[in-house]
């Protein structure tokens, strides 16, 4: 049996510091941005047209994706800066190297004036609130404080989206945005505005248009699969602490939609690691605090279940780690110089469909069981955790 697909993605995320600061390691030691940012060059053939970055093939944009992730963020923002390219990422950091000014200004001051002060005291960076105003960087709810982060819905776009949410993959046009992901099959530069003016959902073969539901994690033939997320304080320093988490659900889109039949499902599997720092009261990303990432092994499997067809009839068949061929387990072994905010894709993760002939899917996608050991952030390593107990636990 063969499964069609319409969107694949795999990545692997991470970010790190200013142009004329250095960043502390897990050691303690300290490293020049200026070094870091000379380490990125994309292997891959990637074109700047209409101010919209253009991969030549799908395998071409997985590849960059794989590199633009696991380097450090100075430097992929520093050769999108070469290019004259502006991308949701770059925004991010420049609102993140605004706001570690502001605060070495306010730390320098001597101790007696810093005394006077309070956290309502700091100002704001102009990059942070045209930011916020124009959807770039959004405010995520903490228990401590509200802190900003990354705007994109689908946040594993944010370095390839232009500043309207555009990019292309061979003839594809892709656009995302705060609340909606859209690909156009034959999509040219002139169809841009056809693409983002379309307000309902559409599912076809030829145009994908999906918009963020709040409610989504509630409809039916869906899967939660993630883990929860928590941080962890750093015992040595209280103005510190670091998070691990796994953001996993899949959810039915398009029409045949029923409690057991669907053509299209929208996969999310991320392991997403993070990075903060205390700085005047609020918890904050900084350029100053971007630990390294390792991982030596991970292993997870996934099930669907499908109809034989056509459409939604015909006998029930279930499907191991079926989706595009994929390997049944999948195994992990990387690292990451420095991540503050890293976004690692999985598979599956993306949209995909089934022809009618093929039989559209009984159930989604559920990553039934994954194991991952060997982890090692900011310092720190991990017990491992699977499916079966979703818990994260962290040990020095």
């Amino acid at each position: 049996m063969k499964s069609s697909i319409f969107l694949l993605t795999i990545c692997m995320t991470s970010c790190s510091k200013d142009t004329e600061t250095s960043f502390e390691s897990n050691t303690g030691k300290t490293q020049n941005v200026a070094e870091i940012e000379a380490l990125f060059e994309p292997s891959e053939k990637i074109r700047l047209e209409n101010g919209m970055l253009v991969f030549e093939s799908e395998e071409s944009f997985k590849n960059s994706m794989d590199e633009f992730w696991r380097a450090p963020i100075a430097a992929v923002v520093k050769w999108q800066e070469s290019i004259g390219f502006y991308s949701w990422y770059r925004h991010f950091y420049e609102v993140m190297i605004a706001e570690d000014k502001i605060d070495e200004y306010y730390e320098s001051l001597p101790k007696e004036e810093q005394d006077k002060l309070t956290p309502e005291d700091r100002p704001e960076s102009e990059e942070l609130t045209n930011a916020l105003e124009n959807g770039f960087v959004k405010m995520t709810e903490d228990s401590e404080g509200d802190y900003w982060g990354y705007g994109l819905w689908k946040v594993q776009y944010s370095p390839f989206a232009n500043e309207e949410g555009f990019f292309k993959v061979g003839s594809k046009l892709y656009m995302v945005d705060q609340t909606s992901f859209r690909v156009l099959q034959d999509g040219s530069y002139e169809k841009k505005d056809f693409l983002k003016s379309i307000e309902n959902e559409v599912i076809s073969d030829e145009l994908i248009v999906i918009f963020k539901d709040e409610d989504e994690h509630s409809r039916s033939l869906n899967y939660s699969f993630g883990i929860a997320r928590q941080w962890f304080y750093v015992p040595s320093n209280t103005n510190r602490r670091i998070m691990i988490w796994i953001d996993g659900h899949s959810e039915p889109y398009g029409s045949p939609l029923f409690s057991d039949c669907a053509q299209f499902i929208d996969v999310t599997f991320l392991m997403r690691c993070e990075a903060q720092k205390k700085s005047w009261g609020k918890w904050k990303y900084s350029s100053s605090y971007s630990p390294s990432f390792h991982i030596r092994d991970g292993d997870w499997s996934y099930v669907f279940n499908h109809w034989n067809g056509p459409g939604c009839n015909g006998s029930s068949s279930v499907k191991y780690s079926g989706l595009n061929g994929c390997s049944t387990s999948p195994l992990w072994d990387f690292d990451v110089s420095s991540s503050n905010n890293g976004v690692f894709c999985m598979r599956p993760d993306g949209i995909y469909y089934r022809t009618s002939s093929e039989g559209y899917y009984r159930t989604n996608a559920n990553v039934d069981y994954y194991d991952f050991y060997d982890i090692d952030y900011a310092g720190y390593g991990t017990l491992g955790f699977s499916l079966h107990f979703k818990d994260w636990n962290i040990e020095k």
